[in-house]
C-alpha cells in the first residue's frame, strides 16, 4: 500500500486506530502497478459507489468473473 519506508508508520498508526488487522510485506516486494491500481479501485468504488470509472475496473479485472446479470444489478 505504500512504497516509502517513511510513510510505513501513519499508514500503521491508522491501521491501529481503525481496528484494520496489517502485515508489513519483505523489502522490495512490491507487487506490480495492474495490482496496485485494482486495490486502489477497490477502495475507491468502497468509498465512493458513485465512481463509474473504478467500478468499472473492478468489474472487468476480477478473476472470478460477473455475470451481466450481477453487473446490471
Amino acid at each position: 500500500m505504500y512504497r516509502i519506508n517513511a510513510q510505513s508508520r501513519a499508514f500503521e498508526d491508522q491501521c491501529m486506530r481503525q481496528g484494520i488487522p496489517y502485515r508489513l510485506g519483505r523489502r522490495g516486494a512490491l507487487l506490480p502497478p495492474q495490482e496496485i491500481k485494482d486495490a486502489v479501485c477497490y477502495l475507491r468504488v468502497v468509498f465512493n459507489p458513485d465512481d463509474e470509472v473504478s467500478l468499472q475496473r473492478v468489474i472487468t479485472n476480477r478473476r472470478e468473473g460477473l455475470g451481466a446479470k450481477s453487473v446490471q444489478h
